[in-house]
């Protein structure tokens, strides 16, 4: 047997007698079945003999206990209604970030493990909900463009959340809104303090589910995100990809990548007084030509076909720019700032 064995040996049957110094220089060495785990003597040895942070390694090896830096603690208990492809996108982020996520979806199935899955359909009256939840994420979109589909999304079902949340001590509620409640169509800059208004079912549904938000006793925030694109939403990539796009002359567009949706969900929810109102766009208001033209390009596809906007088709779509110095106020810096850096991202 090899001296240094020996030693070892002698150590586990005296069992800490014997010199100290001599004991703490055997324990590092020391197996990991035979190192004493709690003696707190022979960490405060350690700690003076060795830097700080192979102390901290060497304790959390011989007493198997993590220590704070180490330590993958639960944060928050979230629970994500609506969790469908933004919904879970952000769920996967706050289990990435430590915290404890739910997802409500009628088909449970289709919710990532990662995400405690609750399958429940938001517009049944009773909806069993887990207990002492922190956050909760209203992520909720309509299945179709019609006004019963948007009234069960963003009203019925928000409602119902509502019931099933009661009792409970909610730090804050997030509603996930549209910018398509603005109806400004002269090319002007929009805030947060311009007018929405119900110009169309769709506005006034979204309108009555934030004012249920607002209003549900709890802490609440609306964030009305622009036109959402990333993985799975490129609608206007293919588009250009088959050669049926086509775009109107001077009509601004307002988009956010899904990336930043989620990184200004989880940016407001560690704010301690966040406002109740933003807009979710980036920070480039562009005309839709202009990308679909940078588009092509970038596809090496012929032109685009443009087209003047009649008066008819004037007010049936908006055309505004959306103003993000707001979110961008409170420290929120944007991973994709243009569409340049999002559709490269895609493409």
């Amino acid at each position: 047997m090899r001296r240094e064995d020996k030693k070892i040996t002698r150590h586990c049957e005296a069992k800490g007698r014997g010199n100290l110094w001599q004991t703490a220089h055997a324990r590092k060495s020391l197996p990991r079945r035979c190192a004493p785990r709690n003696d707190p003597l022979l960490y405060v040895i350690i700690f003076f003999h060795l830097p700080p942070f192979l102390f901290v390694k060497t304790w959390a090896y011989y007493t198997q206990i993590q220590p704070l830096y180490l330590i993958r603690t639960v944060m928050a208990k979230i629970l994500i209604a609506g969790c469908g492809d933004l919904g879970i996108q952000l769920g996967l982020t706050l289990v990435e970030n430590g915290h404890e996520v739910f997802g409500l979806r009628r088909d449970g199935s289709k919710i990532p493990p990662a995400i405690k899955a609750i399958s429940a359909d938001l517009n049944q009256e009773r909806l069993n909900l887990p207990e002492n939840l922190d956050y909760v994420f209203y992520t909720a979109s309509a299945g179709k463009y019609n006004d019963f589909a948007y009234y069960q999304a963003y009203v019925s079902g928000l409602k119902n959340l509502l019931k099933g949340l009661a009792g409970q001590k909610i730090k804050r509620l997030f509603f996930t809104s549209s910018t398509s409640v603005f109806s400004q169509s002269d090319g002007e800059w929009v805030t947060e303090e311009s007018l929405a208004e119900e110009h169309n079912f769709s506005s006034k549904r979204l309108l009555e589910g934030e004012q249920l938000a607002l209003k549900s006793g709890w802490p609440a925030t609306v964030v009305r995100f622009g036109g959402i694109y990333g993985p799975g939403r490129t609608h206007i990539i293919e588009q250009v990809k088959t050669g049926k796009a086509h775009c109107m002359e001077d009509v601004y567009s307002n988009r956010i990548h899904s990336d930043d949706c989620v990184g200004v969900f989880c940016h407001l929810m560690q704010l301690d007084s966040p406002d109740s109102l933003y807009i979710g766009v980036d920070d480039q208001p562009t005309l839709s030509c202009e990308v679909y033209e940078w588009l092509a390009e970038q596809l090496s596809i012929g032109t685009i076909e443009h087209s003047e906007p009649t008066e008819n088709s004037r007010l049936m779509r908006s055309n505004k720019r959306l103003s993000n110095a707001k979110i961008r106020a409170t420290g929120y810096a944007f991973k994709y700032p243009s569409y340049q850096e999002g559709y490269a991202s895609l493409i």
